[in-house]
């Protein structure tokens, strides 16, 4: 298989994106514009392991369903493929795929947003998430220590809060689930 010409600007598609070359580096598709994203800094992964602590932590004795990190490819759709930092499946959701991938939406997705990543996760993602079906998004903003947790309902984005002090709560997929944002961001 040829490797596709990055530098062209054309609509990407679920089959170029896995003739991509495996060269260390974090691509997406966004409604077929190919985006890389470089390596996150420490903060970012610190916040992400704590973000995933409290989801374990949570998660614990309850059969509630299954959570992943990334990188996971996410296929929404032929022209967008995402990876969001920490995802959660509730359970009976059915996962397998004979292609590279999970082919459904996640129920919540988390994004630890980087100064690269800024406008991306918080409007494109945030659209994109809402159109093909993600019931929660939670924005994580280490920088002003900030949580935004949405609710997508009947193609409607729902703010649940926006959270910089205290405990940022999810309202729809874990009822119960809190993480203190003093914890998450110390």
């Amino acid at each position: 298989m040829a490797e596709p010409d990055l530098a062209k600007s054309r609509h990407w598609t679920y089959d170029d994106y896995m003739r991509l070359p495996d060269d260390g580096k974090r691509y997406e598709i966004l409604w077929g514009e190919l985006v890389m994203t470089p390596s996150p800094a420490r903060r970012h992964q610190r916040v992400i392991a704590r973000l995933i602590t409290a989801l374990v932590k949570f998660l614990d004795g309850r059969d509630l369903g299954e959570w992943l990190p990334s990188p996971m490819d996410i296929v929404l759709a032929n022209d967008s493929i995402v990876q969001p930092d920490l995802l959660f499946f509730r359970k009976g959701r059915s996962l397998d795929s004979p292609r590279h991938g999970i082919h459904v939406p996640p129920d919540l997705a988390f994004e630890v947003i980087s100064d690269s990543s800024r406008k991306r996760d918080a409007e494109d993602k945030t659209r994109l998430y809402m159109q093909y079906g993600v019931r929660e998004y939670w924005l994580v903003d280490p920088d002003p220590k900030r949580i935004d947790v949405f609710v997508f309902d009947a193609g409607a984005i729902v703010s649940h809060g926006e959270f910089t002090s205290g405990e940022a709560t999810s309202p729809d997929v874990l009822p119960g689930f809190r993480v203190s944002l003093a914890d998450l961001f110390a």
